[in-house]
């Protein structure tokens, strides 16, 4: 499983990326091309 790194230094799970939930501090996981 991949991780992705938010910009404060978070990880999280790919999966948790565009799944309508933000999981990093500044929600920049759901700003992505989703």
């Amino acid at each position: 499983m991949g991780m992705f790194r938010c910009n404060d230094g978070k990880c999280i799970p790919s999966l948790a990326v565009c799944n309508y939930q933000k999981d990093c501090e500044n929600g920049e996981d759901e700003m992505q091309s989703c």
